[in-house]
């Protein structure tokens, strides 16, 4: 069956983690209250927790209160787990959830390490599919960077968010895509500046994979890269700083700024009564630059 071309696509998002498919896998769903950010992703807010109870995922409030976000719709473990996904709203506005777990290789890793990729889908059934969708686009990545802090402890990692475009494929993973080979380059060129994988690179050496970012944006599948940047601060002049070149001299003595070149100007008179300048001094340096009639 062809896809509605006016569906909205499904969010897609992806973390690596040091650990087993297996253990990634217990993490999610044992321990998944150990590390869900219930304060600005839940129905109750902080003080309570959340597990997956009798095949369905449910949030405790901290009074004793009880919602259920969905029901388990796939359950293999160390491979995927689906669902139905309505925190706060009734089963019939329910969208659905699946997480997979891909065992990966790591250059420089030195151990086994998973992919964990959520597809999020089924915004038609939502009220407004448009408006959820791009918040849970940005709610995704704070779940999966929680998620990563609990399954890793002192590995640190650069992180590269794609938000596929129109062209993105609607059904399939987006790796498939004939023009995801332009994201695999370029994450092989940030890998040359930003050292091995699992460590934390050299300030410099992120500072240019950042300038790399802005600069090589190829858009594969119709998307876009945002790397996100710190803002360069403003850098006001220390005070008491002497200023440089013509803005040394007072306001009346300063040189016009003109294209051409600058001549000597005549000695001084000899009854001037004007301080010969010392040989080598600064004086005598700037009074060799003044044009003529200036002197």
């Amino acid at each position: 069956m062809a896809p509605d071309p006016g569906a909205l696509p499904p969010i897609r998002r992806s973390i690596v983690v040091p650990t087993s498919p297996d253990d990634a896998f217990r993490l999610w769903t044992d321990d998944i209250g150990a590390w869900w950010p219930l304060d600005p992703h839940s129905v109750h807010g902080a003080g309570g927790t959340v597990a997956f109870v009798d095949g369905e995922l449910v949030e405790r409030g901290p009074s004793g209160e009880q919602c259920s976000w969905g029901s388990v719709l796939a359950w293999e473990p160390g491979a995927r787990v689906q669902l139905t996904w309505h925190p706060g709203r009734t089963a019939d506005e329910a969208t659905e959830v699946e997480v997979r777990f891909e065992a990966v290789d790591v250059a420089g890793g030195g151990r086994g390490h998973t992919l964990v990729t959520i597809e999020h889908r089924g915004w038609e059934r939502h009220p407004d599919g448009s408006a959820a969708r791009s918040e849970y686009g940005r709610g995704w990545l704070g779940v999966l960077g929680r998620f990563g802090d609990a399954a890793r402890a002192d590995d640190v990692w650069l992180v590269l968010a794609h938000t596929a475009g129109p062209a993105a494929p609607i059904d399939g993973p987006l790796f498939a895509h004939p023009d995801f080979a332009e994201h695999v380059a370029f994450l092989d060129r940030l890998a040359g500046l930003s050292g091995t994988g699992g460590s934390r690179p050299p300030v410099a050496h992120r500072r240019r994979a950042r300038r790399r970012s802005r600069h090589d944006r190829g858009t594969g599948a119709g998307g876009r890269r945002r790397p996100l940047r710190r803002p360069r601060p403003h850098r006001r002049p220390e005070r008491g700083a002497r200023p440089a070149g013509r803005d040394r001299l007072p306001l009346d003595r300063r040189p016009p700024l003109t294209a051409g070149p600058l001549t000597a100007g005549p000695a001084p008179a000899a009854n001037s009564t004007r301080k010969p300048a010392r040989r080598g001094s600064r004086t005598a340096h700037i009074r060799r630059g003044w044009p003529a009639g200036l002197a």
